[in-house]
């Protein structure tokens, strides 16, 4: 009994050893040389440990060259021997590590990546960014170990990470929270502001310290556009949260979301003008980062990590980037209604879109750039998939339930630490939530190549999409209120007059008449008038003036805010 007992105890002690284990990092900008200086140490390596860069970034959906900015590469044993270093894949270092006792691994990554750092790293005389796959190797088979970060800085640089920080180094639970961090150094401009009772940072960056920006504007428009998000979800599953603002850096405008912060590329203009790109990378905290497929989190970082679903990724964010914008009070109805406009005449635009599905696009975006497949982007596809299953969850549901619905669901069920869903997950959401069996949309929009069915939105939202030169059938004497605003002869002949309350317009028939229902106070009349043809000038979004009451109705629950 005794000894059965003091092998318990060992073992307990040695998980407990086990548990507390982490992967130790130091960094050091090397403005000199130009470079990042990098140590990893590992008290427990074994024999042979292998370092390995990941062959990819998490959010950008293409290979990395990352290794090829690797030189200097040594490795020492805890008496600071040297130790030997194999490379024996373009990935990879080993090292030979014969008393299996504590190894160093240091080596230098060439910082010199355009404007002020994005995918990869920068130094210059007054800044440094790291973005954490373009940086750090990964003990193999040793990524979900806590790591450990140090950095070491020239005097009077500041540093900016959503890594936590206690006691001289940064923290980070697992490899995959830690590389998702970025780390700015350097000269920059803090600013901050707080929702509910997370605490926000907009760390301002530029060419030289003469930020031209109005920061105070700037960080309060910021805010107000990170609200809804927030609303909407009911929490944000971050202790923190930071907007790095590269400003005038000579790259593109973009951004790129890491679990609890961005980094937004944006050009030097007074205003920024960054809205939507604020709301698309601020959603991506819940979709991509909680709701995602299986293989994008945990990651393989070995190779492509393929799924059919980056048109939900990545599209459904951005039509939610509209969404949230309009929510936000920044911007007004007719807005969003030519924003998404502005999205199918791109889409139209396309002649892969023909030819290829946009399961198919998503997946094999690897070998075309990572937005897409040829000129098809999932990002354009995917939104105006988003915005139509929308129309017909409200439709389905009478108005009840909707895309955010759809989204909420999701998220409590795969919010990390959970598994992300399976592949076919997102079609069954949508079924759970509306109550309706919308596989054939579903299949015509994502799994063919057939044109998008926007007659969806007339059926169920009573808004048209028009193309230019299409013709449709309107009425002159309507406003937005639903009362007359004007009258002609006839009208005024047939007893129409200003300021009647349209109660109904029902569809017209093969001539093109039309029955009117209106309410003056409150007495009911009916009247016949022919409707108006009239020609799109443009891509453009029109209210249906013959849309059922019930499809008013489900307008109305989707433009709310």
């Amino acid at each position: 009994m005794m000894m059965a007992m003091k092998r318990v105890a060992v073992l307990v002690l040695a998980l407990s050893s086990l548990a507390h284990a982490e992967i130790s990092y130091f960094l050091e900008p090397d403005i000199s040389a130009k470079t990042i200086r990098v140590k990893i140490t590992v008290d427990d390596p074994g024999e042979s440990p292998s370092f390995c860069f990941p062959a990819w970034c998490p959010g950008w959906y293409v290979l990395t060259s990352s290794y090829k900015k690797v030189s200097d590469v040594n490795a020492t044993s805890a008496s600071g021997g040297s130790l030997d270093v194999q490379h024996p894949d373009k990935y990879t270092w080993s090292v030979g590590n014969p008393t299996k006792g504590k190894v160093v691994l240091s080596y230098r990554v060439l910082a010199d990546e355009s404007g002020l750092g994005f995918d990869y790293t920068h130094v210059d005389s007054r800044t440094a960014f790291v973005n954490g796959p373009a940086a750090f190797m990964y003990v193999k088979g040793r990524i979900k170990e806590p790591a450990s970060l140090t950095i070491k800085v020239p005097t009077g640089w500041d540093i900016a990470t959503p890594l936590t920080h206690s006691e001289g180094k940064y923290t980070a639970r697992d490899y995959d929270e830690f590389i998702d961090s970025p780390i700015q150094m350097g000269s920059m401009k803090r600013k901050s502001f707080t929702i509910g009772s997370v605490p926000f940072e907009v760390i301002f960056v530029g060419r030289t310290d003469d930020i031209r920006q109005d920061m105070d504007y700037e960080t309060a428009r910021i805010k107000k556009l990170s609200e809804p998000a927030i609303k909407m979800f009911g929490s944000i599953p971050c202790k923190k949260y930071i907007y790095f603002l590269h400003m005038g850096s000579g790259m593109w405008g973009g951004g790129l979301e890491h679990q609890a912060s961005t980094v937004l590329d944006v050009g030097n203009s007074k205003p920024l003008y960054i809205d939507t790109l604020v709301t698309h990378e601020f959603f991506h905290t819940w979709n991509v980062k909680n709701i995602r497929p299986k293989v994008l989190g945990p990651f393989d970082y070995t190779q492509p990590c393929r799924t059919r679903n980056l048109w939900f990724a990545e599209g459904v964010t951005d039509y939610y980037s509209k969404i949230i914008a309009y929510r936000s009070g920044y911007y007004d109805e007719k807005w969003l209604g030519q924003s998404l406009a502005m999205e199918a005449a791109q889409l139209f635009r396309s002649p892969t879109r023909l030819k290829v599905n946009m399961e198919d696009a998503c997946y094999q975006t690897w070998e075309h750039g990572g937005f897409g497949y040829n000129d098809l982007s999932y990002y354009n596809k995917g939104l105006l998939i988003g915005w139509l299953l929308d129309a017909a969850i409200l439709g389905a549901t009478n108005g009840a339930k909707s895309l955010d619905d759809v989204m909420r669901s999701m998220y409590e069920k795969y919010r990390l630490p959970k598994p992300g869903f399976e592949e076919d997950a997102i079609l069954k959401e949508i079924y759970a939530i509306s109550g309706t069996d919308l596989t054939p949309l579903y299949n015509t929009m994502v799994r063919s190549t057939a044109e998008l069915p926007y007659g969806v939105l007339r059926d169920t939202l009573g808004i048209m999409l028009l193309s230019p030169n299409e013709s449709y059938l309107g009425v002159g004497f309507t406003d937005d209120s639903g009362k007359v605003y004007s009258v002609n002869q006839d009208e005024y002949e047939a007893g129409l007059r200003i300021s009647d309350q349209i109660t109904h317009i029902s569809r017209p028939n093969q001539q093109g008449v039309y029955e009117l229902e209106v309410d003056r106070n409150g007495e009911s009349r009916s009247f016949q008038f022919k409707a108006i043809r009239k020609v799109s000038q443009g891509y453009r979004v029109e209210t249906d003036p013959f849309a059922s009451l019930q499809a008013r109705k489900n307008l109305k629950k989707w433009l709310s805010r």
